[in-house]
This record gives structure tokens, C-alpha cells and sequence, in this order.
């Protein structure tokens, strides 16, 4: 059983590509849930595929940066009972972070429309 082999529960990283790091965690998760016979990805629909959602609900929580984790309680506009349905909040958040783009990545894209052609973006 995956349990006795103390595996850690995935994490989310900030990379400051927030599309990215929400599908690698969401990857990380879905694997780590199996593993644990939490999440059956063979099932038909999303709802079913979630064995045990209160687990994975509770490592998904977990497993959050505090930043997230204050999107997930505030920011998502969940009902109370969408907020237990692990599908429903990785779907959110894919939705919340996938439509973001970092500061840095916006200041970037604005710098690289002013520069000149023979310029550094940092000049």
C-alpha cells in the first residue's frame, strides 16, 4: 500500500508561471491520489473517479501555498458543498490560475514592446 511507503504529498510551487504550476501540481496530485487508492481515473464521470474525496480534499488543502490557499477559500466562489468535490476545486483553480498572468510576466510582455530591436529587455 502507497500509504506505508511515506510518500509526501505533492506541493504547489510558484515558478511565477502560475498556468504551469497549477497543471504540474494538479498532475503531482492526481498521481499521489492514486497511488493512495484515493482516485480511480478508469471511472466515468469526475465525480465518481474521486474514491475517497475527503482524503484527497485534505491533501489538496495541504498541499497549498498560503496565497492559494486564500484564493481557494475566497476567491473561486464555491458553494460550501463544491468546496468538498476535489474535481470541482481543481477545476476552479485551473480556471483562477490559468486565466492569470504573474506581474513579472506582464511586465515583460510590456517591456518587450518598447524595446529596440538591438536592446537587452533589462536596458
Amino acid at each position: 500500500m502507497a500509504a506505508s511507503l511515506n510518500l509526501p504529498c505533492p506541493l504547489l510551487k510558484s515558478t511565477g508561471d502560475d498556468k504551469r504550476d497549477i497543471e504540474v501540481y494538479v498532475e503531482d496530485l492526481a498521481d499521489y491520489c492514486v497511488m493512495n487508492n484515493w482516485y480511480d481515473p478508469s471511472k466515468s464521470t469526475e465525480d465518481a473517479k474521486w474514491i475517497k474525496p475527503d482524503k484527497a480534499m485534505a491533501c489538496l488543502r495541504a498541499s497549498l501555498t498560503k496565497s492559494a490557499r486564500t484564493v481557494l477559500k475566497y476567491s473561486l466562489g464555491l458553494t460550501e458543498e463544491n468546496q468538498t468535490k476535489p474535481h470541482c476545486v481543481i477545476q476552479a483553480l485551473k480556471e483562477y490560475y490559468g486565466a492569470s498572468i504573474g506581474v513579472s510576466g506582464e511586465r515583460q510582455k510590456f517591456l518587450r514592446l518598447i524595446q529596440q530591436d538591438d536592446e537587452a529587455i533589462g536596458a
